[in-house]
C-alpha cells in the first residue's frame, strides 16, 4: 500500500500526487516541495513526514495555522494523519488517501509541485485569449490600470480592506481576504467564498472604486 494527496480549493479537485518523500514541504515560496500560491499561506507553512509507512504534519509557526479535520493543531508537534483525514492549509484542502501501490507519470514524480496554476492539472495551459486589468475610477491613483500577469494579486490598504484575485483557467476570481468594511460587486455585497469576475463589473473596496476588464491578447 502506498499514500496519495488529494488537493482541492473551492470544492475543485486541482491536484492528485503521491507521498514518497521522507519530508514534503508545503508553502507559498518557491524552494518548497508543495506550492501553495495565495496569501493566505505562509511562505514555509507546514511539512508532511513519511515514516515506517506511518504520515505525520508539522505547522511550521505558519500566519494563519494549519487544520486538521477543522481542528487548528499546535505549531512545532507532529500530528498523526489516517487515510481521510484532511489537512487545510489556507483556503486549500489536502485530503490523504491510501491506495495501492502503481506506477506514476514522470509529471507526478516532480520534485517541486506549483498548485493553482492550473484547474485541472493533467491538461496544459491554453493560450491565453485574454488578460485581465483593474483600473481605478477614483482618488489620487484614478486611472491607474493593473494588469493582472500574476496567479495571486492582493489590492487594497492592510487593516481597512484586502482582496485577492486568482487567475484560473477558465476566468479570474475576486475574494475578501481582510478587513471590515464590506466589499461590492456592481453594488451587491461580495458573498464568503470565491466569486467569478466578468468584464466590465464595477468592484468598490475601503473607499476604492475600480473596474475589472478583459481585454484580447496582441497577436
Amino acid at each position: 500500500m502506498a499514500y496519495k494527496l488529494l488537493i482541492t480549493k473551492n470544492e475543485q479537485v486541482l491536484r492528485e500526487l503521491p507521498l514518497t518523500a521522507a519530508t514534503t514541504l508545503i508553502g507559498r515560496r518557491q524552494h518548497n516541495d508543495l506550492i501553495l500560491d495565495e496569501p493566505t499561506v505562509s511562505g514555509k507553512h507546514a511539512a508532511l513526514y513519511l515514516s515506517d509507512g506511518q504520515v505525520t504534519i508539522e505547522d511550521l509557526e505558519s500566519t494563519n495555522g494549519t487544520y486538521i479535520n477543522g481542528v487548528l493543531i499546535s505549531a512545532k508537534k507532529r500530528h498523526e494523519l489516517g487515510s481521510g483525514d484532511r489537512v487545510s492549509v489556507g483556503s486549500y484542502r489536502i485530503s490523504l488517501h491510501m491506495h495501492e501501490a502503481e506506477t506514476w507519470s514522470a509529471e507526478s514524480h516532480a520534485s517541486t509541485i506549483a498548485v493553482d496554476r492550473f484547474s485541472n492539472p493533467m491538461s496544459q495551459p491554453p493560450e491565453q485569449s485574454a488578460v485581465g486589468s483593474i483600473e481605478i475610477l477614483n482618488g489620487i491613483n484614478k486611472g491607474r490600470r493593473l494588469t493582472l500577469t500574476k496567479v495571486v494579486t492582493t489590492i487594497g490598504p492592510p487593516g481597512q480592506g484586502v482582496i485577492s484575485l486568482t487567475h484560473r483557467l477558465d476566468a479570474y476570481y475576486i475574494k475578501h481576504l481582510e478587513g471590515e468594511q464590506p466589499v461590492t460587486i456592481n453594488g451587491q455585497a461580495l458573498q464568503s467564498g470565491s466569486t467569478k469576475l466578468n468584464s466590465g463589473d464595477q468592484i468598490y473596496l475601503a473607499g476604492i472604486e475600480m473596474v475589472f476588464k478583459l481585454s484580447p491578447v496582441a497577436g
